[in-house]
């Protein structure tokens, strides 16, 4: 058969050349001649090279069956070396399959144990960084919430302030009313006594009653200052409220910007670790079943760092500072209380004792 197939390739080859010879000169080939000259010759090639498998693997297979039956002559030494060579080289083959799939596998068990203490650690490494995260994220979230009472607190300091600062404008608006009544009536009064004394030259000296009415405008001026006095400063302490809640406020934003931050990086480092574990395990499970020349080489074990950074406590407000801040404010309020009402007592007792003098 083998025979047929070369005769006939032999003769077709022999029919394109010398059809390419009638009808091109030599040296005058096109491509296409040339490479189809090449494919034949190539499977010509090819066909030599399966008939002389196919006549050696007959030659083999005949001296194994007269091996086997016991057709072989024992003087015949050349073939008892073709036929111990056919059997050893099939063991030897087996002896070496079997190492080297031994060698494989004891690869793949040895990178399977690395990849289990591997995901042990990782594992290991997780459950620390979550309750560290979970440790930070509870202090946050009480610093929050005591941030947001001192903030509240403020605001209702702030609105009683507010409050009592109207109702001392209120009062002021009062005293001034009335001191500028009274100015006028004792204006009204000194020249009624300026006339009187024009009038009554010759009469007693009144240059007592002048002198009490001119002390009486003193005081008068005196208290004026006093009241002015004390409203730029109750003016001051409101701006200086405001400024401490427009601080508290500022600490408040950021708090929950760390707070957002934090996490958004805790979420990102579990999806991290799990996705780490995802991949080692399916790494585990691949290579129980692939040859291990078509394995990846792994790496040695490389501890994974954590690139979260955690925000400290001193990037946020000290509480003592802030207690120690609304202590101080809450006693400068009660001591211009105090002195509040001991000037308003003062202001009443002086009025009264000048209505009381008018009077007399």
């Amino acid at each position: 058969m083998s025979s047929e197939v070369r005769l006939h390739d032999a003769s077709s080859v022999e029919a394109l050349l010398s059809g390419i010879s009638e009808t091109s000169k030599p040296g005058n080939f096109s491509r296409d001649h040339l490479l189809r000259v090449l494919a034949y010759l190539e499977g010509e090639l090819q066909a030599k090279d399966i008939a002389l498998n196919a006549l050696k693997a007959e030659r083999a297979k005949s001296a194994l069956y007269q091996a086997k039956y016991g057709r072989l002559g024992a003087n015949d030494p050349f073939l008892a070396l073709q036929r111990d060579s056919v059997v050893c080289a099939e063991e030897l083959d087996e002896a070496a399959a079997l190492i080297a799939a031994e060698r494989r596998h004891a690869r793949v068990i040895r990178e399977l144990e690395k990849e289990k203490q591997r995901s042990v650690a990782d594992a290991a490494h997780g459950d620390d960084l979550c309750a560290l995260l979970d440790n930070e994220r509870t202090k946050l979230k009480q610093q929050l919430e005591y941030q947001d009472k001192q903030c509240k607190k403020l605001k209702k300091d702030l609105a009683l302030e507010a409050q009592k600062l109207v109702v001392e404008k209120e009062k002021h608006k009062k005293i001034v009313l009335f001191l500028i009544n009274e100015r006028k009536q004792i204006l009204l009064k000194m020249h009624e006594l300026r006339l009187k004394n024009q009038s009554n030259l010759y009469g007693p000296p009144e240059g007592g009653l002048v002198d009490e009415l001119r002390k009486e405008i003193l005081s008068l001026r005196e208290e004026r200052d006093h009241l002015t006095a004390q409203m730029k400063h109750m003016s001051m302490e409101n701006t200086g409220l405001k400024e401490v809640i427009r601080t508290q406020e500022e600490d408040l934003t950021l708090i929950r910007q760390n707070i957002l931050s934090n996490t958004r990086q805790h979420t990102e480092s579990l999806a991290r670790v799990t996705d780490d574990c995802a991949i080692i395990a399916n790494k585990g499970a691949s290579t129980s079943g692939i040859p291990s020349h078509f394995m990846p080489k792994t790496s040695a074990s490389v501890p994974i760092e954590s690139k979260i950074r955690l925000s400290n406590s001193s990037s946020f407000p000290s509480s003592i500072r802030i207690r120690e801040s609304i202590v101080q404010s809450l006693i400068t309020n009660k001591e211009d209380s105090y002195t509040y009402d001991s000037s308003t007592k003062q202001s009443k007792t002086t009025s009264c004792t000048s209505a009381s003098s008018w009077k007399c």
